[in-house]
C-alpha cells in the first residue's frame, strides 16, 4: 500500500482516528491537516525531531502520544494511504472536477482536478456506488459513462451526493433507479429534445444531448399530465397524443408537466383532456361541432381558438357551464344548448376522452440511424406495428403506407414491396440523411416515376454482371433507358448523365458512351465499381480531365501500371499512394528528377525503368497531359547544371569519352551509379581522400585521365565526383598533368620528381 510522510504542526490536528491500527475517520473543518490527511489513511508511525519513532500504537496510545508531544516542532507522521470502507460526499454546483472510469468492471474515480473544490474530500480509487440527485432520484450500480452523464446533466443543482465505497469491500448496490414520487417541471418554449414512448401512457424514453430538459426530466418517469397556461390540462396521454399536444403548444409560455414514478399508485388509467373555453361564444362560434350520444367531437375548424387542444373523434365526458353546473354523458343537442346558455360565464370547460388519432394525409419523416422499431407488411408496405421505443413514435402511425424513401445521396425509391423496403433500410441503417414519406392510402395517391424530380447527384454501387442500362452520347454520356430487368431499375433513372466511374482505386471521367461501355464490359466481373451520376439540367459541374496536371511523387514504389507510348496509367495496385492523384486517361509527358534532370518522350518501359532507378529520390514530378487536347513533347533530356555525388568503391559501370572533357556516354545496366550519373554530363572535378585526411582535387580531365584516376582510386571510400552540363555550366580550370614515365595523373601542385623517386 502506498504511504506518505506528513510534517505535523504544533497544537491540535483536528483529526479523528478509530480502530487498530488507527484509521482516519474524519477531519474537522478547521483542521490544519485538511487536504494532507484524508479519510481512510492508516497510521504507521510517529517520528519526533530527535529521531524517536513510535509505531504499533493503538488509537488511544496514538492520541496520548500526539497530546504529550503536541507542542514539539519537527514532528512527522507516516500514513498508509488506505481508502475508507465507505463515505458520502456532498457535491457543489457546477463541474465536480473529477473523472470516473471503468476499472475492473467498477466505476472508479481515476482523476481529481487540481482546481476541484472536492480535492480535499474526494479520493482517487474509490468506487461510485450511488448517485443521489437534488430531486431525490437515486441511481445505483451505474457504469462510469452513465454516472458522468448524470452529474453533467444536473451540474446546476447543489443537492447532489455521491455514495463511495472501497473497491475491495463487498456489498455494492444492485443496479437500479429510484425516482421521486412526483415532480412538476416548468417547460420552456420550443422543442424539448425529448422522446416519449407508450401507447397508453407516455413516459420519458430518451433525452437528446442538447435537450433543455436534461437534469429535469428523468428517463423512465411517466407523464401524468400536461398543463397549459390557459388552464387546459391533458391527463393520461399516450406518446403520440402527448407529442401532438406539445407541438401545438410549443410557443406557449408557462406550460408545466407533472411527472410520476413508475411505482406511483395514482397514475391515470385512461387519457382525458380538460379544456377551458372562452367566456363568450356558442359551440358554432367557437368552431366546435358535435354528433351522437354520448356527444363526439365531429369537427374543429382551423380558425377555432381551441384548435390543437380539441380534435375530431374525442368523446365529451363532462361539460361545465361556469356557474357550478356540470353535465355528464350528454348528447350533441344538450352540448349545443348548454354552451349557448352559458355564453358569458367564466370558467366554462369540457372534459374529453382521447380517442385514437385519425390518420393524417401524409407524414414526411427524417429517419435517424439505426433500427426504426416498425413492422411493415404488404405491397405497398404498411405500418402494422410500432415498438414502444421506436424513434418514430408520434411521427408515423399504424395504418399508414410507405410512399417513397429518399436515401442520403438523394436517390428516391418508390413502388416498393415490404421485402425491398426492409432490405434497403437495413443496407442503409447507418445513414443520417434518409427521409421516408408515409401517406394515408385512403386519401392520397402513391408516387409514380413521372412525379419524381431528378436528383442533382447520386452515387451508385454497380453489381457484377450486366447492368441493363443504355448510355448514349458524351462526354458526358447520358442514361437513355433502364430495362425493367435491370438490377439498377430502382436506383438509376433515364436523363441522368455519367460524371465518373471508379473501379477499385482507379477513376475514369470525361468519357463517351462507347468508352464507358467498353470499360464496364471489361470489368463486368468486378464488385468494386462505383458510378457517379449528375443531373445535366441542374446547376452542377461535371468532372473534366484537365489539359495538364503535375503530380509530386513520393519515394518508394508507386503501385501504378503504365502502358504504351506515350505512357498512360492504366491500373492502380492496392495500397498505391498515387490512387486518386493520377488521372486515368492522361499520358506522361515529362518526368523531372530530384537533381533537375528533365526527361520527355519516354516509352512506358523507359519510364518504369527510370522511376525504379530513382525510387528513393525526393521531389520527383510527373507532368500528365490530356491526349484529347494536347500533343506529346518530343524525345529529349534536359540535364541539370551541376551535381556532386559520392562514389562507391569498385567499378562504376560508366563509359566516358572525350579529349577535352570526360563525358558520360553510357551507363551500364549493373552500374551502382545508375540514376545518379546522366549520359551527356561531363566530369568537372574528382576529389580523392588522401592518407593525411585531406582531399586531392583533379579538374579539367580528359576521359583517359579521369578513368585512370578512378581506376587508381577504386578502393578508396569517400570519393566525390562533380558533374556539369557542358552546355550550361562553366567548367573548372584544368589542374592536372600526366607522368611521362608511367602515365599516372598528377595535379599541378604535386612534386613529380619526388613521386618518381618513391616509385623506385
Amino acid at each position: 500500500m502506498p504511504a506518505i510522510k506528513i510534517p505535523l504542526p504544533t497544537g491540535k490536528l483536528g483529526v479523528t482516528f478509530k480502530g487498530t491500527p488507527p484509521t482516519v475517520t474524519g477531519l474537522t473543518d478547521s483542521s490544519p491537516m485538511q487536504g494532507k490527511i484524508k479519510i481512510g489513511y492508516i497510521f504507521d508511525s510517529l517520528i519526533l525531531l530527535d529521531g524517536t519513532v513510535f509505531d504499533g500504537l493503538t488509537t488511544k496510545e496514538l492520541i496520548a502520544t500526539l497530546t504529550e508531544h503536541g507542542e514539539e516542532e519537527g514532528r512527522k507522521m507516516k500514513m498508509k494511504m488506505g481508502l475508507p470502507d465507505s463515505t458520502e460526499i456532498a457535491l457543489p454546483e457546477g463541474d465536480v472536477g473529477a473523472k470516473v472510469e471503468m476499472v475492473n468492471g467498477q466505476p472508479v474515480i481515476t482523476k481529481i482536478g487540481t482546481r476541484s473544490s472536492l480535492k480535499k474530500s474526494l479520493r482517487v480509487g474509490l468506487v461510485v456506488d450511488k448517485v443521489v440527485l437534488e430531486d431525490g432520484t437515486t441511481a445505483s450500480g451505474m457504469d462510469a459513462e452513465e454516472i458522468m452523464t448524470l452529474l453533467a446533466d444536473d451540474n446546476g443543482s447543489g443537492g447532489r451526493r455521491l455514495s463511495l465505497v472501497n473497491p475491495t469491500k463487498k456489498g455494492m448496490s444492485q443496479r437500479g433507479m429510484v425516482y421521486p414520487k412526483e415532480k412538476i417541471v416548468d417547460l420552456p418554449t420550443g422543442k424539448l429534445g425529448t422522446s416519449f414512448k407508450g401507447s397508453k401512457l407516455a413516459k420519458v424514453s430518451k433525452l437528446k444531448d442538447d435537450s433543455p430538459m436534461r437534469g429535469l426530466f428523468r428517463v423512465g418517469m411517466y407523464i401524468d399530465s400536461l398543463m397549459l397556461p390557459d388552464g387546459t390540462e391533458f391527463r393520461g396521454l399516450g406518446a403520440v397524443d402527448l407529442g401532438e399536444a406539445l407541438k401545438a403548444s410549443a410557443e406557449a409560455e408557462g406550460r408545466k408537466i407533472l411527472l410520476k414514478s413508475p411505482t406511483s399508485k395514482t397514475l391515470p388509467t385512461g387519457p382525458s383532456t380538460k379544456v377551458y373555453l372562452p367566456d363568450l361564444g356558442t359551440a358554432e362560434e367557437m368552431g366546435l361541432f358535435f354528433a351522437g350520444m354520448p356527444a363526439v367531437v365531429k369537427e374543429v375548424e382551423d380558425s377555432s381558438p381551441l384548435y390543437g387542444k380539441i380534435r375530431r373523434g374525442m368523446i365529451v365526458l363532462a361539460c361545465g357551464t361556469g356557474d357550478g353546473t356540470e353535465y355528464e354523458e350528454v348528447e350533441d343537442d344538450e352540448i349545443y344548448d348548454a354552451l349557448e346558455e352559458s355564453s358569458g360565464n367564466k370558467g366554462r370547460f369540457l372534459t374529453l376522452k382521447n380517442m385514437p388519432v385519425p390518420l393524417p394525409d401524409e407524414r414526411v419523416v427524417p429517419l435517424p440511424p439505426g433500427k426504426l422499431g416498425i413492422v411493415f407488411r404488404g405491397t405497398p408496405p404498411s405500418v402494422t406495428k410500432m415498438n414502444p421505443e421506436s424513434p418514430l413514435i408520434g411521427k408515423a402511425m399504424i395504418g399508414m403506407s410507405v410512399d417513397t424513401l429518399t436515401l442520403e445521396n438523394g436517390e428516391i425509391l418508390y413502388d416498393m414491396d415490404t421485402h425491398e423496403l426492409v432490405d434497403v433500410l437495413g443496407e442503409h441503417k447507418s445513414s443520417e440523411g434518409r427521409v421516408i414519406r408515409f401517406i394515408n392510402p385512403a386519401t392520397m395517391e402513391f408516387t409514380s416515376p413521372k412525379d419524381l424530380p431528378l436528383p442533382d447527384e447520386q452515387t451508385v454501387l454497380l453489381p457484377a454482371g450486366k447492368l441493363g442500362v443504355v448510355f448514349k452520347g458524351g462526354p458526358p454520356c447520358k442514361v437513355t433507358q433502364v430495362n425493367k430487368s435491370s438490377p439498377l431499375k430502382r436506383e438509376v433513372r433515364a436523363g441522368m448523365a455519367v460524371d465518373t466511374l471508379t473501379i477499385g482505386s482507379t477513376t475514369y471521367m470525361d468519357m463517351t458512351a462507347k468508352e464507358l461501355v467498353a470499360t464496364l464490359t471489361a470489368t463486368a466481373d468486378s464488385e468494386e465499381r462505383e458510378l457517379v451520376l449528375k443531373n445535366p439540367d441542374a446547376d452542377v459541374e461535371f468532372s473534366k480531365m484537365p489539359d495538364s496536371k503535375e503530380c509530386v511523387l513520393p519515394p518508394g514504389k508507386l503501385g501504378v501500371v503504365f502502358k504504351g507510348t506515350p505512357p498512360m496509367a492504366t491500373k492502380f495496385k492496392e495500397g498505391s499512394p498515387m490512387a486518386g492523384q493520377i488521372p486515368v486517361g492522361m499520358y506522361v509527358d515529362m518526368l523531372t528528377l530530384e537533381d533537375g534532370t528533365v526527361l520527355t518522350g519516354l516509352s512506358a518501359t523507359e519510364l518504369v525503368s527510370t522511376l525504379g532507378e530513382s525510387s528513393m529520390e525526393e521531389d520527383r514530378t510527373l507532368l500528365f497531359k490530356n491526349p484529347k487536347t494536347t500533343e506529346p513533347s518530343p524525345v529529349g533530356c534536359i540535364l541539370p547544371d551541376e551535381k556532386t555525388i559520392e562514389l562507391p568503391t569498385g567499378k562504376l559501370g560508366v563509359s566516358f569519352k572525350g579529349k577535352g572533357f570526360a563525358k558520360a556516354t553510357r551507363i551500364h545496366d549493373d552500374s551502382p551509379v545508375r540514376g545518379l550519373v546522366r549520359v551527356g554530363m561531363v566530369i568537372d572535378q574528382l576529389e580523392i581522400p588522401t592518407p593525411d585526411g585531406n582531399m586531392k582535387t583533379f579538374a579539367g580531365m580528359t576521359a583517359k585521365e579521369a578513368v585512370r584516376i578512378l581506376v587508381d582510386s577504386a578502393d578508396i571510400e569517400g570519393r566525390l565526383m562533380t558533374l556539369k552540363n557542358p552546355d550550361t555550366a562553366e567548367m573548372t580550370k584544368r589542374n592536372v598533368m600526366v607522368d611521362d614515365m608511367d602515365g599516372s595523373v598528377l595535379t599541378s601542385s604535386d612534386d613529380a620528381s619526388e613521386d618518381i623517386s618513391q616509385r623506385g
